[in-house]
């Protein structure tokens, strides 16, 4: 009984703490089709005129951007949205590779992929 006590008030705390959310809404589809054209159009949302994924401080979020192109054609959805990304990666592909200076491992990857 002691456990089940203790178990309970640790559920509560942790929900109370945001630790763990409850279910609040059921989704909006079943559908895997359904679902994965919802959220490349969310995606599609992010990425602005000039065909990236913007930092708070409008720089381009390289890695973000590059990961929106890979779930769009994942998705085969957005393709005016992941035809822009392509514009901007291929137009900036020699300075979005760099991080500190350095050619990232990271990056690089995720162009490939794109590839």
């Amino acid at each position: 009984m002691r456990d089940r006590a203790f178990v309970a008030a640790l559920s509560v705390g942790a929900l109370a703490a945001g630790v763990v959310a409850p279910a609040t809404a059921a989704p909006l589809t079943s559908d895997p089709a359904v679902g994965a054209d919802l959220a490349a159009a969310w995606l599609a949302t992010q990425v602005n005129d000039q065909g990236f994924v913007p930092l708070p401080t409008d720089a381009p979020n390289v890695s973000a951007t590059l990961e929106v192109a890979l779930a769009l054609a994942s998705a085969r959805a957005e393709e005016a949205t992941f035809d822009r990304i392509v514009a901007w990666t291929e137009a900036n592909v020699g300075t979005a590779i760099v991080v500190g200076g350095n050619d990232d491992p990271g990056r690089i990857g995720l162009f490939l992929m794109l590839a």
